[in-house]
Formats: structure tokens, C-alpha cells, sequence
């Protein structure tokens, strides 16, 4: 594929796909006025790929919109699949997203969560670490090098710290007007953490993971102690342009039933900011102090 045409089915994407149908358009005519002024070179390369984005990153701004390039290629009829099956041994090597689930000697208890996986993956490993975790007098949900994951597995992480009737966590948009909503489950396979509880943040933390910080701060379930995270609350789908260029395309919006809107582009504002690196021992003192 040349360069010309590999633009071409970007921006043909963009103007068909994007969830922000203006932003797409514009950001199309961008990318197809940057080629004819010849800004783009002449090879499909990782080079490419890092221009597109930038391009991208001005016209739309939005942290989930990318293209990658992919050293091994893989056969665009079956990428997504394999790379799902990759995502998922990843995943397990990780302890599906549990890094840690501990208790102190105070009484107050640690999770450790470094991604939000799809739920029916990640449920077992959830129910672990909160039966690690019952009966502590305070939980810190730290979510400081948690990249993402799903809405799904979100409102599971949600539902583990809210009481038994579901409730609507986020409602996913699209453009042409499907709406999905996410919601808490009814019932779990371990027990419910009713006490107080800080969620940990950094400008790393980025969107399943905002996604859970978001639900709990706008339900006044648990205090925010951090940094503003990186804001990205657009559901995202992997599109194969060529064996090597993977466009990374938001194709929905997250809209919370609370606040009516979401955290893209401006990030989860914690309720207590301090530096990622103190932001355990600020909230052990805040759970002290609370007794």
C-alpha cells in the first residue's frame, strides 16, 4: 500500500467511523492536505505512523487516537482475533490486573489494580483479592499504573464497593444512537468492601481505569487522592490498515448518569492532589485521621 492510499482509508475511516463525526471530517481534511503538500514522505513506515498521529493529536485531541506500527505483520482477516488472544495470555501472565491485595497491620487494606480487563476474564482474580481484603476498616484502590481496559471490566471493579442493587455506571454512546449502559452486578462471588475507600491516581491512569475513578468520585463512594489522570474516555477499536499499521479509532463516547458527561480530554481531577509518588501515604493518613 502507498502512502497516498493508506491516507486515503484513514480519512475515509475518520469521516465514517469517528465518534465525534465534525472532529473526523476535519481531522480527514487535514491528514489529505498534509499529504498533497507532500508531508508525509513516501514510505509506509513506523516514521509515518508517529507523523499520522501527531497530525491526528492536533486535530482531535484525543489521547486514544493513534496509529501504531506493528513489527511482525499479521493478516488483517484475523488480527483482531489474535491480538485479543495475545491481549488475554498478557493479561494472565499479570495476574489478570491484580498486582497486589493485602492488609496492614492498621486494619487498612490494599488493592493494586494495573488494568481493567474485560470482566469475564478478570472476575476470578477480582473476587480473590477482595476476599483478601473483607473485613478491613479502609481500602486504597490504587490505580496509579493502570492503563485501562474495558467498561465491562470497570463496572465490575465498581461493583465490588457498591451495595447490592445495580446501578448504571456509564452509558456508552454511539453516533448513530446506540446507547449501551454498563451497571453494577447484583451479586458476586466474594464480599462487597463497605468501608471507606481512597482511589489512587497519576497522570499515567488512563481510561477503563479513569472510567473507575470517575464512577466512584461522582457516586461520593470513594475520595480521589493524586494526580488529574490522562483523559481518555472514548471506547476504542483496533482497524488494520495494512499488516503493519493498526489505527486506533474511538467509535463511542462514555457519558456518566451522574455528571452527564465524562472525563475525556480533561482527566479525572482528584479530590485530594498531591504527587502520584505520595499519593499512599497521604491516603493512609486521611484514613487514619478518619479512624
Amino acid at each position: 500500500m502507498s502512502v497516498a492510499d493508506l491516507v486515503a482509508d484513514l480519512a475515509h475511516r475518520l469521516r465514517s467511523a469517528y465518534v465525534l463525526p465534525e472532529r473526523g471530517a476535519a481531522a480527514a481534511d487535514l491528514l489529505t492536505a498534509r499529504l498533497a503538500a507532500g508531508a508525509y514522505g513516501a514510505a509506509v513506515d513506523p516514521a509515518l505512523c508517529a507523523a499520522l498521529t501527531a497530525d491526528l493529536a492536533a486535530a482531535c485531541a484525543d489521547r486514544h487516537l493513534r496509529l501504531t506500527w506493528r513489527r511482525t505483520p499479521a493478516d488483517p482477516a484475523t488480527a483482531a482475533a489474535d491480538a485479543r488472544a495475545r491481549y488475554r495470555e498478557q493479561l494472565a501472565a499479570r495476574g489478570y490486573g491484580v498486582a497486589r491485595a493485602d492488609r496492614a497491620p492498621d486494619g487498612t487494606a490494599t488493592v493494586v489494580l494495573t488494568d481493567v480487563g474485560p470482566a469475564g476474564w478478570v472476575g476470578g482474580a477480582l473476587a480473590a483479592a477482595f476476599d483478601a481484603v473483607a473485613g478491613a476498616r479502609a481500602l486504597l484502590l490504587d490505580l496509579r499504573d493502570n492503563p485501562g481496559g474495558t467498561p465491562d471490566g470497570a463496572a465490575l471493579v465498581c461493583s465490588y464497593l457498591l451495595p447490592p442493587p445495580p446501578v448504571v455506571v456509564n452509558r456508552v454512546h454511539h453516533p448513530h444512537g446506540e446507547v449501551r449502559e454498563y451497571r453494577t452486578a447484583a451479586t458476586l462471588p466474594a464480599a462487597r468492601f463497605a468501608g471507606p475507600a481512597w482511589v489512587l491516581t497519576s497522570a499515567r491512569t488512563f481510561s477503563g481505569a479513569e472510567e473507575v475513578a470517575y464512577n466512584l468520585q461522582a457516586l461520593r463512594r470513594a475520595t480521589v487522592v493524586g494526580e488529574r489522570t490522562r483523559g481518555g474516555a472514548h471506547p476504542t477499536a483496533p482497524h488494520w490498515l495494512t499488516p503493519h499499521v493498526v489505527l486506533h479509532l474511538p467509535y463511542a463516547r462514555s457519558v456518566n448518569p451522574v455528571t452527564g458527561t465524562n472525563w475525556e480530554g480533561v482527566g479525572v481531577t482528584p479530590d485530594v492532589p498531591v504527587p502520584a509518588a505520595g499519593a499512599e501515604a497521604a491516603a493512609r493518613a486521611l484514613a487514619a485521621a478518619a479512624g
